[in-house]
C-alpha cells in the first residue's frame, strides 16, 4: 500500500450536506477497494485564482489515504466522470528527501558557507 493525497474542490453553490454525502460515499468506495482513509481535512471556502466553470469560489477538502497500487487508476476514472466536482488532484505522497546540511565556518567576522 502506498500513501496518497486527494484534493477535492466543490463549487460554492453545492450545499454542505451534499458535500458530506459525496465524501462519505467516496470513503466507502475506497474502503470497498481495500484502501484506507487516514484523515479528511476541510480547508473551507476559498477564492480561485481564475473562474472555473463560471464560479469564483469553491470548497476544498484534502483526503490522506493508503491505497493498493491498482486503486488510484480506478479512483481517477470515477472522479473524472463526476459532475459534482469542479476540480480534483490525486497525488502519491513520498517521503521528503533530506539533503545533507553543510556546516558554516566562521572566518573572522564573515560566515562562510
Amino acid at each position: 500500500m502506498r500513501e496518497y493525497e486527494l484534493v477535492l474542490v466543490f463549487g460554492a453553490d453545492l450545499p454542505e450536506k451534499d458535500q458530506k454525502i459525496f465524501i462519505d460515499s467516496l470513503k466507502k468506495e475506497i474502503e470497498k477497494l481495500k484502501g484506507k482513509v487516514e484523515k479528511i481535512d476541510a480547508w473551507g471556502k476559498r477564492e480561485f485564482a481564475y473562474p472555473i466553470k463560471k464560479q469564483k469560489l469553491g470548497y476544498y477538502f484534502v483526503l490522506s489515504m493508503d491505497l493498493p497500487e491498482d486503486v488510484p487508476a480506478k479512483l481517477d476514472s470515477k472522479l473524472r466522470l463526476d459532475e459534482t466536482l469542479l476540480r480534483y488532484l490525486l497525488v502519491r505522497r513520498e517521503e521528503a528527501k533530506k539533503a545533507p546540511v553543510k556546516k558554516e565556518k566562521k572566518n573572522g567576522s564573515k560566515i562562510v558557507k
